[in-house]
């Protein structure tokens, strides 16, 4: 067990409260997403998607494209200039679970970054769909893709434009539509979850709210009940903090290694919610 010290105070929660959610959340189908507010690399979003249950969105239709677009633009309200990729024309992406970087023009969805999954593109702008499967890339909506085109031979998976791009030319991609861009670049990012799946944790009942997150060894708790304990649980499945008695309305302080944890949530009728989280040091 690591020790933690808990703080009820007034000044420091009104700071933490003061920080937006970074995740927002959203459901189509059969599946729930997350859209993250925290800028990584492709594959580091592909890990942190892996390490939470879930992969980086595949979208496999319009109508989920349309489902995807419109909880970014309208439901998280991501600023069209949250960013700036230089290699995408200028102008602002997410990630999705894309990518062609195990085979150059193979295009599948590999949102775990585990090496497998299926092939619904091959080639260039010029190239095909596989199977008839789904696709958005740049162009699509003009009649004819100009993406994917590895500029510069150095682009290995796919994001969702926020503008149109080039930002000078604008000829190439318009918002909403996929480009092949460098995986390092650092973006935000789409988490798909299968409703169906044991890893994917959801509220029992009651109200859990945990914040900022990612943290970075101090973290505000906040329940609409009553919690009688609350534990920290690494991807093992190892509780590595337990908390007895707590309020619901908590300000911790703690020293945990960086990683994923889920925190459960515990009540006195034996109710649970449990959270994801990202614990940065």
């Amino acid at each position: 067990m690591k020790k933690i010290t808990l703080t009820l105070s007034l000044i420091i929660i009104s700071v933490f409260v003061s920080f937006s959610q970074t995740i927002y959340s959203f459901s189509f189908g059969n599946s729930t997403y997350e859209l993250v507010q925290d800028k990584l690399s492709w594959e580091d979003a592909a890990s942190y998607a892996a390490d939470n249950g879930g992969h980086l969105v595949h979208i496999n239709s319009l109508d989920e494209q349309n489902a995807v677009y419109d909880a970014i633009v309208n439901g998280a309200q991501i600023s069209d200039t949250y960013t700036t990729v230089l290699d995408g024309g200028g102008v602002a992406y997410i990630w999705i679970g894309a990518t062609d970087k195990n085979n150059e023009d193979d295009w599948i969805w590999d949102g775990d970054n585990d090496g497998n999954g299926e092939s619904f593109w091959s080639g260039n702008g010029d190239g095909s769909a596989v199977n008839n499967a789904y696709y958005n890339w740049g162009g699509t909506s003009d009649g004819t893709p100009n993406e994917p085109d590895d500029f510069f031979s150095n682009q290995d998976a796919a994001a969702i434009g926020l503008a149109v791009w080039p930002a000078v030319l604008e000829n190439l991609g318009s918002a909403s539509e996929w480009n092949d861009i460098d995986i390092t670049n650092e973006l935000y990012f789409i988490v798909e979850y299968d409703n169906n799946s044991i890893n994917y944790y959801k509220p029992n009942n009651f109200d859990l709210r945990i914040y900022p997150n990612p943290a970075i060894n101090a973290m505000y708790i906040n329940s609409s009940e009553d919690v009688r304990e609350i534990n920290f649980i690494n991807t093992t499945g190892e509780i590595v903090l337990n908390l007895f008695p707590i309020s619901s309305n908590t300000f911790l302080n703690f020293e945990l290694p960086s990683g994923l944890y889920i925190i459960e949530a515990r009540m006195n009728d034996g109710r649970r919610a449990s959270k994801r989280i990202f614990i940065l040091n």
